[in-house]
């Protein structure tokens, strides 16, 4: 799955989470599926609680971390597009 910039996302709703030592850690109810999320991915599920654009993840996550525009646009649309294909998060 290819995700365009202005595509936005949010956190899917039936998924439980909780953070614990600065990780997320969620199930899915529906699939009763365990996900864990090391300190950034968790920084991004915390940003999709209400709909955000891929472009405004990248924008967010560069200006708070070590890491090159074009690293950071390709790891978040990827990381993106996982969440959506496992039903962690969804299209807004």
């Amino acid at each position: 799955m290819s995700l365009s910039l202005e595509q936005k996302i949010t956190r899917h709703p039936d998924m439980l989470s909780a953070e614990i030592g600065g990780e997320a850690v969620m199930m899915s109810i529906e699939k009763g599926e365990y996900f864990g999320l090391n300190p950034i991915a968790t920084r991004i599920w915390d940003l999709i609680e209400q709909p955000r654009s891929i472009a405004e993840l990248i924008e967010i996550i560069t200006a708070e971390y070590e890491v090159t525009d074009e690293q950071c646009a390709a790891d978040v649309q990827e990381f993106s597009a996982d969440m959506i294909e496992r039903g962690i998060a969804q299209l807004a």
